[in-house]
């Protein structure tokens, strides 16, 4: 009898426990993926972005949850959520930024504007940074095409080209970059759009 009434109980403690666990909502309520951007990887911010995207009932939750681990702010990035995965796994991934990677497909494209909406979609990110980036001095001297190398080469070309400007000029070069690899190659695939 004795034995019987200690099972009953371990039983109703086990089952208690359960409920506990569910109703302290310390599970993913959902599957899904999670963007943070870097503005919104303070703990709290954090929180009600999850409960906002339904992955946690309350906010309340995961702010505890984050004081119990010290953590202040999660790295941002993609991560994908699973439905039932307990949150101090998840917050420690936040907390490493261990993130499922995005594949970026890049059009080949000489229009910059084209170029960063495509990124923009496909990073959830805003568009005008990364044409501002695209635009930047910085970018084009490390890629070697300073402002002033750019107005180098243009007041530097045959007079005879039918190039009007400057942007007409990049738009050939990048489709004889296109068209072959052979840089021996480039001045007659370039003499053959020309004429």
């Amino acid at each position: 009898m004795k034995k019987f009434i200690l099972i009953s109980i371990g039983v109703l403690g086990l089952f208690g426990v359960v409920i506990a666990y569910l109703s302290l909502d310390l599970i993913v309520r959902r599957e899904g993926t999670l963007y943070l951007l870097p503005n919104e990887t303070d703990a709290r911010d954090l929180a009600q972005q999850l409960v906002d995207s339904g992955y946690v009932s309350r906010a309340a939750t995961i702010t505890y949850l984050a004081e119990l681990k010290k953590m202040k702010r999660a790295r941002p990035g993609r991560y994908v959520l699973h439905k039932d995965e307990d949150w101090p796994s998840v917050l420690n991934r936040l907390r490493i930024g261990d993130q499922q990677p995005v594949a970026v497909v890049l059009p080949a494209s000489s229009d910059l504007r084209r170029l960063s909406h495509r990124l923009s979609r496909q990073l959830m990110h805003d568009s005008t940074r990364f044409y501002r980036y695209f635009t930047s001095d910085s970018i084009r001297q490390q890629c070697g095409m300073s402002q002033e190398a750019i107005n180098a080469l243009w007041e530097a070309r045959a007079d005879n080209l039918p190039l009007k400007t400057k942007h007409e000029a990049m738009t050939l070069a990048s489709i004889v970059e296109k068209e072959t690899g052979v840089a021996s190659e480039r001045g007659i695939v370039a003499s053959v759009f020309i004429n």
